[in-house]
C-alpha cells in the first residue's frame, strides 16, 4: 500500500505569450512509492532565472500537471524549476524519493 508521493519527472519548457515574449512551463509527474501516477496532489514550485515566480497547481489523473508563469519575457529566456512541497489528502511528500528535484530548460 503506498504512503507517500515524489517527484517521477519534470520537464522544463518555454511557452508563447505573444508578441515575441515567452513564459515559463514545467510539466511535472507525481507518483506514489508504488510507482503509480497520483492524482489530486497539490504541487507547489518556484521558477528562477528570466522570471522569478512560486507557483502551484493540482495534478490529474496522469499524475501531471503543466504550471506557466504569469509573466513573460523577451529574447533568450532561461528557467530554472524546483519542487518545493507536494500535499495530499492521504499520502504524504517524501522529497528523497524524488527522481529529480529542479530542472532547467
Amino acid at each position: 500500500m503506498s504512503s507517500a508521493v515524489s517527484v517521477n519527472s519534470i520537464v522544463v519548457t518555454t511557452a508563447a505569450a505573444g508578441k515575441g515574449k515567452k513564459r515559463g512551463q514545467a510539466t511535472i509527474t507525481v507518483k506514489d512509492d508504488c510507482g503509480v501516477p497520483v492524482a489530486n496532489a497539490t504541487v507547489f514550485g518556484a521558477f528562477s532565472g528570466s522570471l522569478s515566480e512560486s507557483v502551484s497547481g493540482v495534478t490529474n489523473a496522469n499524475g501531471v500537471e503543466t504550471l506557466l508563469t504569469n509573466g513573460s519575457a523577451g529574447g533568450t529566456v532561461s528557467f530554472t524549476f524546483c519542487v518545493t512541497n507536494i500535499t495530499h489528502a492521504s499520502l504524504t511528500y517524501d522529497s528523497a524519493g524524488n527522481v529529480e528535484t529542479c530542472a532547467h530548460n
